[in-house]
């Protein structure tokens, strides 16, 4: 945030930090138009509907007060979605927000969909970012998170592909272990919201 601040450390060698991504470590010093252009999503890979009293996840920390529509996101703590999401914090879905049930685990979070109609396999599920006029900062969610943004952004794992996007087309697709993938091969997805 110092190089926003300073004028005169322009034309000198500076750390930008998450500027590059349109960020500054807090979501209050904004004052000069940043806008993010990082966003982290997934997939439903599983919808299931659940009776009340319900347990879900390792250790069934969460129980449904009410027969429920719980969905399977394919994304966990190996990707880089914090545990301290367990039970709290939200994700997008259809560009409504969907609370996080259960415990973050490796490789699936669990969410509530029973209000959102029509959730499918398939379906985008943004942890931040935007998803039609919805959104979630990183900001909220280092907050939910007890933390900063920089080490939520930080935390994405090399599990998840890096997918390059200029004026709204795919560049490039960088994999785990350095591959650069023809763009057909992930598509932008269409928004159903």
């Amino acid at each position: 945030a110092a190089i926003t601040q300073f004028p005169d450390s322009h034309f000198n060698l500076v750390r930008p930090g998450g500027m590059i991504y349109g960020m500054l470590l807090q979501p209050g010093f904004n004052g000069i138009g940043f806008k993010p252009v990082i966003s982290f999503k997934s997939r439903i890979v599983n919808v299931k509907r659940v009776k009340k009293r319900t347990g879900v996840s390792y250790g069934r920390t969460y129980h449904f007060d009410r027969d429920s529509t719980v969905a399977a996101v394919a994304a966990g703590y190996g990707h880089g979605l914090s545990r301290a999401l367990s039970n709290k914090g939200y994700l997008l879905v259809r560009g409504r927000r969907a609370p996080i049930v259960g415990m973050v685990t490796m490789d699936v979070t669990l969410i509530d969909v029973t209000d959102i109609p029509k959730v499918a396999v398939g379906d985008e599920v943004v942890i931040f970012g935007h998803q039609g006029d919805a959104s979630i900062s990183v900001y909220e969610v280092a907050e939910w998170c007890g933390t900063i943004s920089y080490e939520v952004t930080c935390g994405i794992g090399k599990r998840v592909p890096r997918v390059y996007i200029e004026n709204g087309r795919v560049t490039g697709i960088v994999t785990l272990v350095g591959e650069r993938l023809p763009k057909e091969h992930v598509p932008l997805s269409q928004e159903r919201v």
